[in-house]
């Protein structure tokens, strides 16, 4: 019989297993009998990465080794609900005596392959707790597979379009130190075709978190360590396909530091992450002496659980010459070109050698004030005032020196607190 020919309208596909006799009271069981390893979390390694990486998709406990869809018997009851999609798509609800939800079988729209199986729960007997699931494509083969386990943590598989070949796995649950007893990522696993790993993520016995990364020939991309309070994490990453150091990042509560190379480990940008604000350094090709120094601010956004940065505003720059000596620096008026100030050092003004000579804008960006400060004093030596009604504006920075560099999201951010907006 064709595969996608089995689920005919008006037919109803199980899922996940079979279904035993009344006297079981209706569980599951896997269609090649109990395997131990399925109900054990610690067949997966956790939290042991080189375990981990051990798993293919042929490894013991995988309740459904080779399933498609013909491969579920029928639940063999009519359902006691009914939902028809605009799209032609429908959902069946089977119900418990006491009212609870048991089943929900969801079916894409009926073709010449008749009605197909689209994506199937099993509910625990709150009628709310998915039990176990499997989806399938609309080829008919193995999109995914969740069971839960006997010690309440959820795990997921994901397959190949072959239906057969073990993509990814997820195990959901308890962490070690969850006092709210909420539900954590408590590893996750992804493959390529080619059985190699090319993600980790392991929540380890201290509350931190491991996520490793690689490219398709098992080479690290990237390795970061995020601690349970921020303080302690670290990134490592590299360039694609090869061992050369491209980022190293440590962190406090207060800041991450991260040091960019290139590729050939020359230091290229040296990064200060604050609760609100990111500090660039640029250096020369020789990776010794600074060029460029920005000051940005941003807005943290959260999303799935993870803080990242958005709405940067620039707020200083400050030009280096080739020996790394601070030439003209600009602080702008953030979220837009308007300068609060701007300096250039070391110059000659009517003959006489400064420091900095510094001017000072209103809020309309109007020259307000001009102080010129001798080498390596901190006080001006003299002062020149003007109007708004000379209408003596300041020049933004070059537009070069105004670039954001963007980095990765993997960088860790400090604990939030009052910064400066």
């Amino acid at each position: 019989m064709n595969r996608l020919m089995f689920l005919r309208l008006g037919t109803v596909s199980l899922i996940l297993s079979l279904l035993t006799g009344s006297a079981l009271g209706g569980i599951w069981f896997w269609p090649h009998g109990p395997d131990p390893q399925v109900v054990d979390a610690t067949w997966l390694g956790r939290p042991s990465t080189s375990e981990q990486m051990r798993l293919h998709s042929d490894y013991p406990g995988d309740p459904y080794p080779f399933g498609v869809e013909k491969d579920y018997s029928q639940v063999g009851r009519v359902p006691q609900s009914h939902i028809d999609y605009p799209d032609g798509g429908s959902i069946d609800l089977y119900m418990r005596a006491d009212g609870s939800k048991e089943f929900q079988l969801e079916y894409y729209a009926p073709s010449s392959a008749g009605k197909m199986l689209k994506h199937a729960t099993h509910f625990a007997a709150d009628g709310v707790t998915p039990d176990g699931e499997i989806a399938f494509r609309s080829t008919g083969t193995r999109q995914m597979s969740a069971v839960r386990q006997a010690d309440g943590d959820y795990r997921t598989r994901s397959y190949l379009d072959d239906g057969q070949t073990l993509s990814g796995e997820t195990l959901v649950g308890l962490g070690p130190l969850s006092y709210d007893h909420s539900a954590q990522l408590l590893s996750q696993t992804q493959w390529n075709k080619n059985h190699i790993v090319i993600l980790t993520n392991i929540l380890n016995q201290d509350d931190s978190r491991t996520i490793s990364t690689f490219d398709d020939s098992g080479l690290p991309i990237s390795v970061s360590s995020i601690a349970a309070g921020i303080s302690g994490s670290s990134v490592t990453a590299y360039y694609p396909g090869t061992k050369v150091l491209r980022l190293k990042s440590s962190s406090t509560y207060s800041e991450t530091n991260a040091d960019i190379y290139r590729p050939d480990g020359t230091l290229s940008t040296h990064l200060t992450i604050g609760s609100a604000s990111i500090e660039y350094f640029f250096y020369d090709s020789s990776g010794k002496r600074q060029t460029l120094q920005q000051l940005w601010y941003f807005d943290r956004d959260v999303k799935d659980g993870i803080t990242r940065m958005k709405n940067y505003r620039l707020s200083t720059v400050t030009e280096m010459d080739a020996q790394g000596t601070p030439v003209r620096s600009w602080d702008i008026q953030l979220g837009s070109n308007k300068l609060w100030s701007s300096s250039v050092y070391n110059v000659v003004v009517d003959g006489e050698h400064w420091g900095e000579v510094r001017s000072f804008y209103d809020a309309n960006g109007f020259l307000d004030r001009v102080s010129y400060l001798l080498v390596g004093e901190g006080s001006p030596k003299k002062m020149i005032d003007h109007t708004p009604a000379e209408a003596i504006t300041g020049q933004p920075p070059p537009a070069n020196l105004m670039i954001l560099t963007p980095i990765s999201d993997a960088l860790p951010l400090p604990m939030a607190d009052i910064g400066r907006h």
